[in-house]
């Protein structure tokens, strides 16, 4: 995986520096590689340890990751940033702790 900024963590922002802008840029350029990586970089790491202190094993962590993205992606078009309702970074968290849940549950109907 891509290393993250070593000062997104430093940071007390809403957004990490730019990411206004990113999301300008991933709505009006869906396609664009270098944009997508950019989002990725800078988000990878929050989403992969959100889900695992919700309990998830290592490879299960990643498929959040992945599922995640997909999911901003899918509904990064209709995605208007309102602070007043919430920053950018917590819906991301939020989409990550959903899918984990759903992979708590289904592993507990797995063993069941």
């Amino acid at each position: 995986m891509f290393e993250l900024n070593p000062d997104y963590g430093k940071r007390d922002y809403l957004l990490p520096p730019g990411c206004k802008d990113l999301i300008d840029v991933l709505k009006k350029d869906e396609g664009e590689k270098a944009n997508w990586k950019n989002f990725f970089d800078n988000y990878w790491r929050l989403i992969y340890e959100t889900a695992c202190k919700a309990g998830l094993a290592d490879g299960e962590a990643q498929e959040v990751v992945q599922e995640v993205i997909v999911s901003v992606a899918q509904q990064m078009q209709n995605f208007g940033f309102d602070p007043s309702k919430g920053s950018f970074k917590g819906w991301v968290i939020h989409l990550t702790r959903w899918r984990s849940i759903d992979k708590l549950k289904k592993r507990r109907g797995n063993a069941g």
